[in-house]
C-alpha cells in the first residue's frame, strides 16, 4: 500500500512539476519586462498543453455541422473522458500562489538533474499528442452509422455552407437533437440512403409565416404547433444535383411522438426555388 501511495505521489509530483516549470519560465520572463498586462495570461501560457488536448478532442468529435453531438457510449466515452482529463490538469496551475518559492524550485530541480525534466516535458508533449491523434482516428470508427449500399447512395457534400444558405432561403436552424431523436433519424430510410440530415429542427410558430411550411396546417393548427400539443420535425436532405449543378433538396415533416416519428409531409425541391 506504501509503494503505491509513493508512486502516485511521485507522478503527481512529476506533473506538478511538468506545470512548475513554465510558468516560473514565462514568471521569471515577465518580471524582467516587467509587463504586467502579460501576467493574467502566465496561466494560459503554463497549460498550453491541455489546451492542445481540448482543442483536438473537440476537432475530433465535430460533426459536418460544426457541433459536438457524441452519439453512442464509446463515443462518449472517448470525448467527455479526454475533455474531463483536459479540465483536471489545467487545474493544477490553480494551485500556483507565491511565484518566488515556485521560480527557487524549478531553478534547484533544473540545477540538479535538467536532463530528466527536458525529456520529462517531451514525452509529455509527445503522450498529448498522440492522445489527440488517437482521438481523431479512433472517434470516427465509433460511429455506428449505418451505411447503405453503394448503388443506393449519393454522394454528396453536406458542410456547414451547405446549411448556411438554408438559413437564409427558407429560415432553417441547426438544431441538435436529443439521442433519442437523433436514433430515429440515424435509422430512417432517408439517412440511410442520403446521409444525416443538412439541419434538423423543430417547427414552431414563427416558422409558420412563409409558404415553404404551409402544408403542415393540413395536419395541425398553428394554435397547437405554438402550444406544443403537436410537435414537428423537419428534416432536409440534398438529394443530388440537376444537370445544371442546382441542389436538389428533399424535405420531411414527422410529428414526433413519445416513441416514433411519423411522417406527415414531404416535400423535394430546388435550390433556386422561392417560397
Amino acid at each position: 500500500m506504501t509503494n503505491k501511495r509513493n508512486i502516485f505521489s511521485r507522478f503527481f509530483r512529476v506533473l506538478v512539476m511538468l506545470h512548475k516549470i513554465p510558468y516560473a519560465y514565462f514568471t521569471e520572463w515577465n518580471n524582467r519586462r516587467k509587463r504586467k498586462a502579460l501576467a493574467a495570461g502566465i496561466y494560459f501560457l503554463s497549460i498550453l498543453p491541455e489546451f492542445v488536448l481540448l482543442a483536438g478532442t473537440f476537432l475530433a468529435a465535430r460533426g459536418q455541422d460544426g457541433y459536438v453531438h457524441p452519439v453512442n457510449v464509446p463515443q462518449k466515452v472517448v470525448f467527455y473522458g479526454l475533455a474531463g482529463l483536459a479540465v483536471l490538469l489545467s487545474a493544477i496551475p490553480l494551485g500556483f500562489w507565491d511565484d518566488k518559492k515556485i521560480c527557487k524550485e524549478v531553478r534547484q530541480e533544473l540545477r540538479e538533474c535538467p536532463r530528466y525534466w527536458k525529456r520529462a516535458i517531451v514525452v509529455y508533449w509527445a503522450v498529448i499528442v498522440a492522445m489527440v491523434v488517437a482521438a481523431n482516428i479512433v472517434f470516427p470508427a465509433f460511429s455506428d452509422k449505418t451505411m447503405p449500399p453503394e448503388n443506393e447512395r449519393t454522394e454528396v457534400p453536406q458542410r456547414w455552407r451547405d446549411y448556411l444558405s438554408l438559413r437564409f432561403a427558407i429560415g432553417a436552424r441547426q438544431e441538435t437533437p436529443n439521442e433519442a431523436l437523433q436514433r430515429l433519424i440515424d435509422q430512417g430510410e432517408h439517412t440511410i440512403r442520403y446521409g444525416q440530415p443538412v439541419y434538423t429542427m423543430q417547427v414552431r410558430k414563427t416558422d409558420m409565416d412563409g409558404e415553404f411550411r404551409a402544408g403542415l396546417q393540413d395536419y395541425a393548427t398553428i394554435e397547437e404547433i405554438r402550444d406544443g400539443r403537436r410537435i414537428f420535425a423537419e428534416c432536409t436532405w440534398i438529394k443530388g444535383y440537376t444537370p445544371d449543378s442546382i441542389r436538389v433538396l428533399l424535405t420531411v415533416w414527422y410529428e414526433m411522438k413519445k416513441v416514433e416519428l411519423c411522417p406527415v409531409d414531404s416535400l423535394e425541391w430546388t435550390e433556386d426555388m422561392e417560397f
